[in-house]
């Protein structure tokens, strides 16, 4: 019997939750001793979750269940850690609320040196696709590993854009691995795991998605990565879920402002009025703030003026508006954004109510007065 097998087979007990099991350890390393402690000992230890303990006799067959089921996955590729491994991912270990298990398939480290959280809504709107087709793709220069939740909308995207980046990405499940949900998202998964990512989840196969397990998933998320970013949130969503555990887990959160009266933003603002989030203004900055820049990064605040020409010129032609923009450099809206985003980070653009300006530089001040002086 190993200790993996010791632990799933806590785990497994309803109810019991993380600090329980926590303490069942520390009483009795091994199942050995837990099967000789009396009822009431282990009762005395339960406090309010005595009810839970089901006795050695039933303890005994959970073991057997759990090796048996360690024994199914290992034979299916899947690599399985309890909370004691060195192989559990560091990061979750300083969790109040730890998973006692982690079962993953595919090559992933979960312990690399930058992981970053992309979460938000299932149905976004159409620029909430564009920041995060911009916002993952801005962060190829430091390659952190992309993990989301394999949702529907913001989360599959995500996964997408890093592996069309060549970052590795990692798909957290809220069930048992083998079991995709949604269905229509198989092939994704399948893609992750071909393109060096991995499933991970603390459930062990067999296990269903449930409505409830989708928030505990979401803990793993938050606790997996060093910082997550929302990109469109609801007041009352997953995503929203997701960034508060983060904060409660003192990691770094960032959301992706928006105009107030539409619903897939104000979840994103609340975050940032409540300071839960930080304002996620432009991808260098965030990256600034987490410390994650490189020389390389810092040289490339200064725009090129052959790449972003194009956008000044429309500017300065009166153009304001993004679809404006597009129309007159002919480039899709993703490239216009992030253009202006390079332009409003280095102070060349300003925007106020959804209209861009160019700054007025020093030059061009003194430019003006002299035109109106007689």
């Amino acid at each position: 019997m190993t200790q993996r097998s010791y632990i799933m087979a806590l785990d497994s007990l309803e109810g019991l939750g993380p600090m329980a099991i926590q303490s069942l350890v520390a009483a009795y390393p091994h199942e050995t001793s837990l099967l000789r402690a009396s009822n009431q000992a282990v009762a005395q230890l339960l406090g309010q979750r005595a009810n839970r303990w089901c006795g050695p006799g039933r303890f005994k067959q959970c073991l057997k269940e759990a090796e048996d089921l360690l024994d199914k996955q290992s034979q299916q590729g899947i690599q399985s850690h309890c909370f004691l491994d060195d192989n559990y991912p560091e990061r979750l270990k300083t969790l109040p609320d730890l998973p006692m298990m982690i079962h993953v398939i595919g090559s992933a480290s979960l312990n690399v040196k930058h992981m970053l959280a992309v979460v938000g809504s299932r149905k976004p709107s159409p620029n909430g696709l564009l920041n995060t087709e911009y916002w993952v793709q801005s962060m190829r220069a430091v390659d952190p590993c992309i993990v989301s939740g394999l949702a529907f909308g913001v989360d599959v995207l995500a996964h997408e854009v890093a592996m069309q980046q060549g970052m590795i990405t990692v798909a957290v499940l809220a069930h048992g691995l083998y079991v995709i949900h949604p269905r229509s998202h198989r092939d994704m998964a399948r893609r992750i795991l071909a393109s060096g990512g991995s499933l991970i989840s603390e459930h062990p196969i067999g296990v269903e998605p449930k409505v409830g397990a989708f928030p505990r998933r979401n803990r793993i998320i938050a606790g997996l990565c060093d910082a997550t970013l929302v990109v469109e949130a609801a007041i009352k969503s997953g995503a929203g879920i997701t960034a508060e555990m983060a904060n409660q887990y003192h990691r770094s959160v960032f959301a992706i402002p928006g105009r107030p009266q539409d619903v897939m933003t104000q979840g994103c603002l609340d975050l940032i009025q409540r300071h839960v989030a930080e304002m996620a203004v432009h991808p260098q900055r965030m990256l600034d703030s987490l410390g994650w820049s490189t020389p390389s990064n810092h040289a490339e605040k200064k725009p090129s003026n052959g790449q972003h020409q194009g956008v000044i010129d429309a500017l300065s032609k009166g153009h304001q508006r993004v679809d404006d923009i597009m129309n007159e450099t002919g480039l899709d809206a993703s490239k216009v954004l992030a253009a202006l985003g390079e332009l409003l980070w280095s102070n060349h653009v300003m925007v106020r109510h959804g209209r861009y300006r160019l700054q007025a530089t020093e030059a061009s001040v003194q430019g003006a007065e002299a035109e109106r002086t007689p």
